[in-house]
């Protein structure tokens, strides 16, 4: 319900929080203001006493007494929080369709993403509505908030680093950041990074995908703001398998040939509709699906294939001394007496190496 009565010490209250010069910004300025003119003798529906509560003499006034400029400030702070209790009905609607999520097919990993997205979205409304801005405002600071925790964090690097700083980068390092502050975003880097969902992390959001988030999550609520999951590939054509008889041999014909090749035992089979496929397909999935040393099993020989094998350099960073251990043998080049039976030989020399 809006108030329509007000003690000398919310009149001043407001004046003070708005920087208007047309009222006093003290409890006992105001009541002194309110005194020169009278407001106490006037009649029960503009002046009363305040029941059960001090303030002002214990007695408050009604909204039309105050100077235009106090009348739209109170104004103003009335639609702020409307505005605000709207906007934390829906953040509350938001976290309990999130909270339903948990128990429904989706991922644990997609449900963090979009509870993120949702965190993003409310604290943007939020910052706007706490300074009386609209959403596109917000949202143009916000990137500029992501900006300057990035440059904080290059600069933190560069000390740490034992790098110089210049005075205007030490200054910085005592700035708050609008995007942690508890008057700023009130948001953690942690929740951006996995509200942008990208494979190498980080923080870049654009406006764009901000804006993009808003209009989906206000036109299909906050469960659309999960990540999209991946198109799934098309199972490769059975038929495929019965081609690669003819491709995967040690003559290693070209893929024209063994189609050819093919599609005769194909028409040689008796079925009504054998599962076939075209040689678009055939190419398609030789170049596309098939990867690694599968493409050439069957065409080249074991050795070959070993060739083909990626190099793997090994270290021993993680290893334990006694872990692995590497051993050869060689037989000495020269002869020697058997300490046994003194006669000629040639000993085995064994090296055991401790690999870490």
């Amino acid at each position: 319900m809006n108030q329509t009565f007000f003690t000398a010490a919310e009149i001043a209250e407001t004046a003070r929080q708005r920087g208007l010069t047309c009222w006093p910004h003290t409890e006992s300025a105001s009541i002194r203001r309110i005194k020169r003119e009278g407001w106490p003798s006037l009649p029960g529906h503009l002046a009363r006493a305040r029941v059960g509560r001090e303030g002002g003499g214990g007695v408050e006034y009604h909204f039309s007494l105050l100077p235009e400029a106090v009348q739209a400030a109170v104004s103003s702070q009335r639609a702020k929080l409307a505005l605000t209790a709207r906007h934390d009905l829906e953040a509350e609607r938001d976290r309990r369709q999130i909270e339903a999520m948990r128990v429904s097919a989706l991922d644990a990993g997609a449900r963090d993403v979009m509870q993120a997205r949702a965190e993003v979205l409310t604290a943007i409304d939020g910052y706007a509505i706490a300074r009386g801005e609209t959403r596109a405002w917000a949202i143009a600071r916000f990137g500029e908030a992501l900006e300057a925790y990035a440059a904080r964090q290059e600069i933190e690097r560069r000390r740490d680093a034992g790098e110089i700083l210049t005075p205007r980068e030490a200054a910085s390092l005592a700035q708050r950041l609008v995007l942690t502050a508890p008057d700023g975003f009130q948001i953690s880097p942690e929740r951006v990074v996995k509200a942008n969902d990208r494979p190498r992390g980080g923080m870049d959001i654009s406006e764009r995908t901000i804006q993009r988030w808003f209009k989906t999550r206000d036109e299909d609520g906050v469960l659309a703001l999960a990540p999209t999951p991946p198109k799934q590939q098309a199972e490769i054509p059975a038929g495929f398998y019965d081609f690669l008889k003819f491709w995967a041999i040690p003559k290693k014909p070209s893929v024209p040939a063994a189609y050819a090749k093919y599609t005769e035992a194909v028409a040689a089979r008796d079925v009504v509709q054998p599962m076939t496929v075209t040689l678009q397909q055939v190419q398609y999935v030789l170049k596309h699906r098939i990867k690694g040393l599968d493409k050439y099993v069957g065409r080249e020989g074991l050795l070959t294939l070993r060739s083909r094998m990626a190099y793997v350099t090994r270290t021993t960073e993680d290893m334990w001394p006694t872990t692995v251990y590497t051993a050869d043998g060689k037989t000495f080049d020269a002869e020697i007496a058997d300490p046994v039976s003194n006669r000629p030989m040639r000993p085995e020399i064994t090296s055991v190496l401790d690999v870490a």
